[in-house]
Parts: C-alpha cells; structure tokens; sequence
C-alpha cells in the first residue's frame, strides 16, 4: 500500500472523527429535526468506515495511528447511535395515553373512603353529583342559567349559610396545619 493511499485513509479517519466529535458537542437534542440530523452525521460516519475497510488491505501490517483512529471512530459511532436511541425513547415515554372526562368512573367505595378520611358526607354528594351531572354540555345560557338555580334550590337556605359560615374556619384549620385539611 503506498504512502498517498495510507494518507487519503488517515485523512477519511481523521474527518469522520473529527464530524463525530462535533455531533457528540450537541448533548442537548430534543427535536424530531435534532434527531433525525444525528441519524444523518451518523450514517455518514458509518459509511467512511465502510470505504475505509474497503481500501485498507488486510495482508499489510496497519500502523498503529490507524488503528487507533479507527476504532475511536467507531466507539464514537456507537456512542451517537446509543444517544440517538435514548432520545427517541424519551421522546416516545411523554406521550401518555389519552383519558377522556367519561372514561374516568368515580367508584363507589370513593364516598366511603372519603367520610372516613374527614370529608364530610354532605359535601362529598353534593360534588359526586355535580360532577355526573356536569359531564354534559349546555347547548344554550338558558339551560345553564336554570342548573344552577337548581342546584342552589337542591339544597335548604340553610345548608347554604351554614357552609359559607364554616369556611373562614375551615380556612384557618388548613393554615394553622400547614396545609393539610385533615387532622388525625
């Protein structure tokens, strides 16, 4: 092997690591277009690889340069392909699956466990029944304008005067217990 092929061969080495080395610079790639532009340096670098076995002959005796700067480059290689694939992995663990409003059921045993962690039964009703009835949509203010009326007539003037009452002390119970509405 002559001395210009040795030197086209160093110099593809050289090149190929030196492009990985400025991919491997960009660690912050969150982007479809990021990803998608690593994959690309990283086909490049693989295919210099390829052209540089391809010209290197194996029955002659490889200096030791050449052997270093190709096996860094596929290190290197290897490296950007195993980031390329967490990226993508992360990118595919935010996508949670979709749960709509009706696919979500209050259970029945939710009323129980609440009264016994001091949530007072008649709030917890009130709300569990709001929110069955609040799943369908207002077509006009006038069926919005009656609900309410509804619901403030579901209830006795007094159930009223008494929660509005209540909730300064309610208030200061939570402050005073650093935020926790339920005290053992």
């Amino acid at each position: 092997m002559g001395s210009e092929s040795r030197t086209s061969i160093e110099t593809v080495v050289e090149g190929g690591v030196k492009t990985a080395m400025k991919v491997r610079k960009k660690t912050t790639c969150t982007s479809t277009s990021d990803i998608c532009g690593r994959l690309e340096v990283l086909v490049k670098a693989e295919s210099r690889i390829k052209r540089l076995a391809s010209r290197l002959d194996c029955s002659e005796k490889q200096s030791a340069k050449e052997d270093n700067l190709v096996q860094e480059l596929k290190e290197e290689l290897e490296r950007q392909k195993q980031r390329v694939a967490e990226l993508e992995a992360q990118q595919r663990g935010n996508e949670g699956p979709r749960v709509g409003r009706n696919d979500v059921e209050i259970p029945d045993w939710l009323a129980q466990v609440s009264e016994q962690k001091g949530v007072p039964g008649e709030d917890l009703r009130l709300f569990i029944n709001r929110e069955k009835e609040g799943r369908r949509k207002f077509t006009n203010y006038d069926n919005l304008k009656s609900d309410i009326a509804d619901l403030f007539e579901s209830q006795p003037p007094e159930f009223w005067v008494k929660g509005i009452g209540d909730l300064p002390n309610r208030w200061a119970t939570v402050v005073d217990n650093c935020g926790d509405y339920i005290v053992d």
